[in-house]
């Protein structure tokens, strides 16, 4: 059942962090306010654990995730996974954010008095017990998704390495690995806010967008990188892609900015999203601008990124913890920075085609 559990979190977007005792493990999930911690303690494989102990292994992980580097506020929760249900629920009947999960019956215990729900996980593990075995089947499902979209790229020809937008994924997992490693000293230093403007830190336009709160943030962002950058640098040049990448960065951190002035709000921010959506801005166009015979052979791929951008804007206004103002920003940028791309290659060519 703890594997089975271990596949929820992760889809859940939460990251298992290195525990020494195999019975205890603990997940972590960075929110831009807070920090969202679950410890899942399996009692079926406990012989003896005393309330004593118990205490004990919430308190010094508390602490040690503390020294790792965790300086936000911490909201956490434990699950006890059971077989003997009466055992678990004495063992945590003083502990007020304590759930039990009786993995025999497949059901989850939460006493009165106690935390009644925790960020949506309630009615989430419910369904998970539903079917312990979904969660991993999912996994497995991606995994083979994955690796059959890599081996029907490698039984296609090969398209040109795009090596610009290589480096710039090289380099935001590189400075990832960083701030983990530091533990987020770099997005102390790096992220956004209003306070650039009091402390004359513009580099933190550049270096915000590096940034990534959790694996999930990067991978998302670096996906949209991946896939749409590596077309635009073969269209439009590895230099010039380049100098767009960073120009977008800026233009989206200066939305952000403006609004934050506006709005006199301090939260900061962080990731490579204002970019992505400058790309997906720039790919939108770049579509448009084809020839109508092209255009309805690209009709389905153009409507997928077209609802991708719609759905995506709309969930980010409705969600407060995402910076929807960058992303907007970042679109526009891209749209308007592509029209003007192609406009000018158009004169250009007719210029040419004159002189001729």
């Amino acid at each position: 059942m703890r594997e089975k559990l271990t596949s929820l979190l992760i889809l859940e977007g939460f990251t298992a962090v290195d525990s020494n005792i195999p019975e205890f493990k603990v997940y972590i999930k960075r929110e831009f306010s807070h920090v969202n911690i679950i410890f899942a303690l399996d009692l079926t494989r406990i012989g003896t654990c005393t309330v004593e102990q118990y205490d004990t292994l919430q308190s010094s992980s508390l602490e040690l995730l503390k020294k790792q580097g965790i300086r936000h506020e911490m909201h956490y929760l434990t699950i006890c996974l059971a077989g003997n249900t009466e055992r678990a629920l004495a063992l945590c009947a003083h502990d007020k954010r304590a759930w039990v999960i009786d993995v025999e019956a497949r059901r989850l215990l939460i006493e009165e008095g106690k935390l009644e729900d925790f960020y949506g996980m309630k009615q989430k593990l419910q369904v998970f017990l539903e079917n312990p075995d979904a969660a991993m089947e999912e996994i497995t499902q991606l995994e083979n998704l994955i690796r059959k979209e890599i081996e029907k790229k490698e039984k296609s020809a090969k398209p040109p390495v795009s090596y610009v937008t290589l480096v710039i994924i090289g380099i935001n997992v590189i400075v990832f690995l960083l701030d983990l490693y530091s533990g987020n000293y770099l997005w102390e230093q790096g992220a956004l806010s209003l306070h650039v403007l009091q402390n004359a830190q513009w580099y933190r336009l550049l270096t915000s967008a590096f940034l990534h709160a959790d694996i999930y943030h990067l991978l998302n962002n670096m996906l949209i990188v991946y896939a749409v950058g590596s077309v635009l640098e073969n269209v439009i040049g590895r230099v010039s892609y380049a100098v767009f990448y960073m120009l977008a960065i800026v233009a989206s951190g200066l939305s952000f900015i403006c609004y934050s002035m506006f709005s006199q709000d301090y939260v900061m921010t962080i990731g490579a999203s204002g970019a992505a959506y400058a790309l997906l801005g720039a790919m939108t166009v770049l579509l448009l601008s084809q020839p109508l015979r092209q255009i309805r052979n690209m009709l389905p791929r153009l409507l997928i990124l077209l609802a991708c951008v719609i759905i995506g804007i709309t969930q980010d206004l409705q969600n407060p913890m995402v910076n929807a103002v960058s992303h907007i920003g970042g679109i526009c940028f891209g749209a308007i920075v592509m029209l003007l791309f192609i406009l000018v290659k158009r004169i250009r060519k007719e210029g040419k085609s004159h002189e001729n």
